[in-house]
């Protein structure tokens, strides 16, 4: 009894870290009423010295995405007055991974370690309606 009772007390600590978010949606309310759409140019935040393409062509291809899903549910593309403004921010950064790991695959300790580097591209595109 004793053990379980100090059990619940160390999860309620650790309740008190938790993050927690705020989700406002309607699951009641009709979207029927959006029949049109803008698509505004999005903010591209890939550093300039990591870039493999112009910004025209990232703009181009972010547009034509977003353009093919939405005409794909049966709304128009229109350039002014639209039920719906949308825009992006589209972003790519390289990252490194390092892995130490001892015998037998666990964490490093006595004996032959095993060194791994992964060098990898991580990117971001957020859609915002």
């Amino acid at each position: 009894m004793k053990l379980l009772l100090a059990f619940v007390f160390c999860l309620s600590g650790c309740a008190l870290f938790a993050q927690s978010f705020k989700v406002e949606y309607d699951k009641n309310r009709s979207l029927n009423y959006i029949k049109t759409y803008q698509i505004i140019p999005g903010e591209i935040t890939t550093p300039k010295d990591q870039k493999k393409t112009g910004d025209a062509t990232v703009h181009q291809w972010a547009q034509e995405s977003i353009a093919t899903q939405l005409e794909f549910y049966g709304l128009q593309r229109v350039d002014t007055l639209a039920d719906v403004v949308v825009t992006y921010v589209f972003g790519m950064l390289s990252r490194t991974n390092f892995e130490m790991l001892g015998p037998l695959g666990q964490t490093p300790g006595r004996g032959i370690e095993e060194k791994y580097t992964y060098e990898y591209q991580q990117s971001t595109f957020v859609i915002d309606l």
